[in-house]
């Protein structure tokens, strides 16, 4: 099998595991915007069903497999998103560019849900903010480090 085989092989496998996770984030913030955008009569039954839903989705485990993914932390079946693009787009600044802003933009609509999903049932949002701001500045760096490799 040659080289280039095997990184398509990495990125379809990467892409199959993270699509499922981009689907349940983008649901957990569809469903967050219903509950805000929600007419009075309609509010208390709009929360529930985003507090259902959150849960249903797998909560805030869709951040953390995102947060892991990007920082690279090791994980059993599972390559550095970063890297794996990297690699498959042997170092091409653009689609690099186009990459970091579509995490971001996951990373956002993510913490948006998951900081309502705290407001509604009374969780540490001060605490949750901390921790991601921390989380954040470490995926930043990361990005940063990987488009500073790009040609």
């Amino acid at each position: 099998m040659n080289r280039n085989t095997l990184v398509q092989i990495k990125k379809e496998t990467l892409d199959g595991q993270y699509c499922r996770v981009e689907e349940n984030l983008k649901n957990q913030f569809r469903k967050f915007m219903e509950m805000v955008e929600a007419r009075p009569e309609h509010c208390e039954r709009k929360k529930g069903d985003f507090e259902d839903s959150y849960s249903n989705d797998l909560g805030d485990q869709n951040l953390h497999t995102l947060y892991d993914g990007v920082v690279g932390k090791p994980k059993l079946f599972s390559r550095p998103i970063l890297e794996v693009y990297l690699k498959h787009s042997q170092g091409d600044r653009r689609t690099m560019e186009r990459l970091c802003t579509r995490l971001t933009y996951l990373f956002c609509i993510g913490l948006i849900a998951l900081m309502g999903y705290a407001a509604v049932i009374g969780d540490d949002e001060e605490g949750l903010t901390e921790e991601w701001a921390e989380k954040m500045e470490h995926v930043q760096e990361k990005m940063q480090e990987a488009l500073r490799r790009c040609k």
